[in-house]
């Protein structure tokens, strides 16, 4: 997940060259294995201070002395600052940009031995002049806990003209646990090359006891955490306070942030101790860890690790007697994320207490999440972003997290207390800023390996980890290369019961990722962006089973005293750090939730459901289950073998079942059908699709829906703007649809349909393996849009029925229909007439079950069109039955066709183009008939729609034809005088 890649080496950047340019001379005293150098400081502009003992390269001989350097990165340039004439101890330094003045801390041996009784120190802070060098300056403080100095730069880089008169410098001076102080140092110019101070500093106090302070150097800011003591209150929180430097002399600083803290700071006085990395932005106590990290957008985060603490299990009587080894703990933090008023609660669970103990967490801020990690052992990707709620946090499996900043294997839990952050400029969003390891002098610039991150989609993983993934590449890395290839594992198993919850992700994220780059940021915070449910807390297991890590956030509210100041035009101007217009963001942000409470609600397409199935009631008469209405009631008689009889009453095929099994029953000659060796096609075009009412039904109430819902929060905006927003997001929707059902077909190995326009294969070709995967992928696309109420693409029914058609068997494919999961559209019935021949029982049995389960004027044309027994014989009855009702109800089909044909026996005219006139009984029924209406059609229940087809045209010859086919299919031309009249 994670790709670490060495961006500064001590030994090769710096330390190298020290060697390659001393002097012959001194390299006899003093031989190149024994210098070492270490980092001290760290500028603005990524300026590195370094420090090593040798001999004076001025004068090549006697003693030892103290060497303070400096290396500029984009240079590749190394220089000597300063040398001292005493071997020191320098722990920090600071130069100001002029590079004139230097500041640095030396640190001594104490003879008071410390509470643990390890090693105790005094520490002792000088100021002196560098250009030429020339004054040393005691700043006579001297303390056991730790001293920092640092100078302030200016916005420029490249601001280091010392040919002007004169020039201020300020240094900041911080006393742990005592206080922080402003010094202003007058500088004035003293012949052509020389800068000197001109007068004693004057000094500001801009702080008082503080327990931890972080500098941002880049942006110059200064972050404290101090404890406001109140009388009778045992519980103080910590107070977080912001102080921001600018160019002003008159006010050098403003005050933009006062915070309480959620979660308490524990202080253990036993526990005293500093980290021996000179470069650390931190001022604290070796064991309180935090970070405050800021992104753009108004995103502040305060990261706290916890101490360590044992489960209370382990006082139980079977535990007294384990080991520490062999107990487990929890290492669990918390980020206060303020953008967003929520504080999250994150954990690794089950960690052994000797690692657990000594392990320190390097937080850093990487493409909107807050990075958690501990080499070998915690990696957490927090979603802090400020376009999204907090959710889908990412726990990486400890099997694939790198130890690359740790050198060795032996106690990586306490290797991990030198890591520190490492300032470099940044090449790309995805970087996480660079991680310093001070003990070996590497530092290592930290990415998200794209390489690896389908990997973590695999069977293995865990749902919620996955999900995740999903989310981050869709929202947040916007990477049409790495979907592609995440694409693969999501939907390399088609059966998994995870894969419906996975579509329905990647339909949400990827609409919300399109439409969002449309919209204004504001517009964008009402729509849905994922499908799961950003409040309820996550737990992310291993493969093996076991919980990995847990998550939980909880609601922040401020203080009274809590504020955040927001700069006008002039400090913005004044300001050291270029980023001027965070503050105004973040404050604009707090505000909202802070009058709101909590963030307006999203969108929700899921709430169209309701809506949508009452629409469909009404409806139910003329549409029903299926594309446009469940497919007209078939006839009501016995299961047979390999069918299913339909629910549906049996009314209107009442007449024609029995003569339907005759005909199927009749037929018993095969004809064996070759398939085709075409490869399967799934997507059929659409241009000629017949619209779905449904889904543009759907289409519209997801406009008004959403427009309606923007609306209530954006009550400014103008209803044109509002539904031209909607009709995107339904766009988007679609788009994505598609996208999605193409990423199927590219799974699964097919070509792409656009360019095989005029391929169709056959209903009756057998799918090969890669066909079915894609029916079983669609069919779970078609539960995830069905559980979101999102809208299907045009043709989807086609699609899903054709292939429905040639995977499933039979019996499964009528369920299918019988439940509403496929529905017949107009251009499934064309391929099942052109494609399916009426060689066999099977073939005509299964377009019967279909054509019965069509609604009635659709069933009446398809009759019209199929060229079968079934479908002539049931036409000429329904022509017969509504010809003998007269206006009185009166029905001639129940006359007495005997004693009618001895009546009208006498009337009747043979017609030498009627084959009806060599049979007595059917010439009597035409005379019968054309006498009643001559122009008889028969009319569909729907005829009273104008989009409808109304009439299916039947005359009487085409009665007289159906009758005798029948009977002479029945009983042949020889026994006629079997018939019983």
């Amino acid at each position: 997940m994670l790709e670490l890649t060495c961006c500064f080496d001590l030994e090769k950047d710096i330390a190298q060259v020290v060697r390659s340019q001393r002097d012959p001379a001194v390299r006899k005293v003093k031989p190149d294995e024994s210098i070492t150098i270490k980092i001290v400081g760290q500028e603005r502009y990524d300026e590195l201070l370094y420090v090593w003992n040798d001999i004076s390269p001025i004068t090549k001989e006697g003693p030892e002395v103290t060497l303070i350097g400096l290396y500029e990165p984009a240079k590749q340039k190394l220089s000597i600052l300063f040398i001292h004439e005493l071997v020191l101890d320098v722990i920090n330094c600071s130069v100001n940009q002029e590079l004139t003045m230097i500041a640095y801390v030396v640190r001594n041996n104490s003879t008071i031995p410390c509470p643990k009784g390890s090693e105790s120190y005094i520490y002792r802070a000088y100021l002196a002049e560098i250009q030429p060098q020339h004054r040393i300056f005691d700043l006579n403080v001297e303390r056991s806990t730790l001293l920092r100095v640092q100078f302030l730069w200016n916005r420029r880089s490249a601001d280091r003209d010392t040919s002007s008169a004169s020039r201020d410098s300020r240094l900041l001076f911080f006393l742990h646990k005592e206080s922080i102080g402003l010094y202003q140092l007058s500088l004035a110019r003293m012949g052509d090359k020389r800068v000197v101070m001109s007068g004693p500093p004057e000094t500001t106090s801009l702080m008082k006891k503080f327990i931890w302070a972080q500098w941002d150097a880049s942006n110059q800011r200064l972050f404290v955490v101090f404890i406001k003591a109140k009388q009778g209150d045992d519980r103080i929180p910590p107070v977080l306070r912001c102080l921001e430097f600018k160019s002003s002399i008159s006010s050098p600083y403003a005050k933009t942030m006062d915070l309480t803290l959620p979660f308490p700071i524990y202080l253990d006085g036993t526990q005293e101790g500093y980290c021996d990395i000179g470069m650390n932005r931190v001022i604290s106590d070796k064991a309180l860890n935090m970070e405050v990290i800021l992104q753009s957008g108004g995103s502040l985060c305060i990261c706290y690790q916890h101490p360590v603490k044992k489960h209370t299990h382990f006082q139980s009587h079977q535990d007294t007697h384990k080991s520490h080894s062999e107990e487990t703990v929890d290492i669990s933090y918390s980020v206060l994320a303020v953008h967003h008023m929520k504080v999250l609660y994150g954990s690794a669970l089950q960690v052994p207490w000797d690692r657990a103990v000594n392990t320190k967490l390097y937080f850093s801020s990487m493409a909107g999440y807050i990075l958690v990690y501990a080499p070998g052992l915690l990696l957490h990707l927090l979603n802090v972003s400020p376009d999204v709620e907090p959710c889908l946090h990412i726990a990486i499996p400890q099997a694939d997290i790198p130890t690359t900043p740790i050198t060795s294997d032996k106690d990586i839990g306490a290797q991990s207390q030198n890591l520190t952050h490492f300032s470099r400029e940044r090449t790309a969003s995805l970087s996480g800023g660079c991680i310093f390891n001070g003990s070996s002098g590497r530092a290592y610039r930290v990415n998200l390996n794209k390489e690896r991150i389908p990997h973590f989609l695999d069977d293995g993983m865990s749902q919620s980890l996955k999900i995740a993934i999903i989310h981050l590449v869709l929202v947040h890395l916007r990477d049409q290369t790495l979907l592609k290839k995440i694409m693969e594992p999501i939907l390399a198993k088609p059966t998994s019961l995870e894969l419906k919850e996975m579509i329905a992700e990647i339909l949400v994220g990827s609409t919300f990722s399109t439409i969002r780059r449309q919209i204004e940021r504001d517009e964008a915070l009402l729509l849905p962006f994922t499908n799961t449910d950003p409040g309820r807390s996550q737990f992310v297991e291993a493969p093996d089973g076991e919980r990995l890590a847990s998550f939980k956030s909880s609601t922040f509210k401020m203080g009274a005293q809590d504020s955040i100041t927001k700069r006008d035009m002039k400090d913005r101007r004044m300001s050291v750090d270029g980023s001027s217009n965070f503050w105004e963001m973040l404050d604009q942000r707090v505000r909202s939730l802070v009058v709101m409470g909590k963030p307006h609600p999203r969108f929700n397409t899921k709430s169209l459901r309701i809506g949508l199935h009452e629409k469909k009631e009404p409806s139910q008469s003329n549409r029903g289950r299926a594309v446009t209405e469940p497919i007209f009631p078939a006839p009501a008689k016995p299961k047979s073998p390999g069918l299913s009889s339909s629910p549906s009453s049996p009314s209107l095929f009442k007449k024609v079942a029995a003569s339907a099994r005759k005909v199927m029953s009749s037929r018993n000659s095969k004809k064996h059908i070759k398939a085709r060796e075409e490869d399967f096609r799934i997507l059929e075009e659409t241009s000629h699709s017949a619209p779905d009412d449904i889904q543009e039904q759907l289409m519209e109430m997801t406009m008004d829906s959403l427009s309606n819902h923007m609306k209530v929060f954006m009550p400014s905006a103008s209803n044109d703007k509002l539904l031209n927003i909607a009709s995107e997001y339904v766009t988007c929707q679609l788009q994505q649809s598609k996208s999605l059902i193409m990423a199927m077909m590219n799974a699964t190995g097919f070509p792409n349909p656009r360019n095989r326009h005029n391929l169709k294969v056959s209903l009756l070709t057998a799918p090969p393996e890669q066909g079915r995967e894609m029916f079983q992928l669609v069919e779970q696309y078609f539960m995830a849009v069905q559980q979101l109420s999102y809208p299907l693409p045009p043709g989807f029914y086609t699609l899903f029925t054709i292939a429905g058609f040639r995977c499933l068997d039979r019996l499964m494919f009528l369920q299918y229909l019988d439940y509403g999961v496929l529905l017949t559209t107009e251009e499934f019935v064309s391929r099942l007439l052109k494609d399916v021949p009426d060689d066999s029982k099977e073939n005509v049995e299964i377009k019967y079950e279909i054509i019965t389960r069509l609604p009635r004027h659709t069933a009446l044309q398809v009759l019209e069109r199929w060229d079968h027994p079934i479908s002539t014989r049931f036409l000429a009855q329904q022509y017969v039955a509504d010809t003998l009702k007269d206006d009185t109800g009166r029905d001639y089909s129940s006359l007495n066709y005997a004693g009618q044909q001895r009546r009208e026996s006498s009337e009747i005219e043979e017609d030498e183009d009627s084959i009806a006139g060599s049979f007595p009984p059917l010439s009597t029924l035409m005379k019968l008939l054309e006498s009643k209406d001559p122009h008889v059609i028969i009319r569909s229940n729907k005829g009273l729609q104008e989009d409808a087809p109304q009439n299916v045209n039947i005359e009487p010859r085409f009665v007289e034809k159906v009758a005798l086919q029948n009977t002479v299919r029945d009983y042949g031309r020889e026994n006629l005088k079997d018939i019983s009249f």
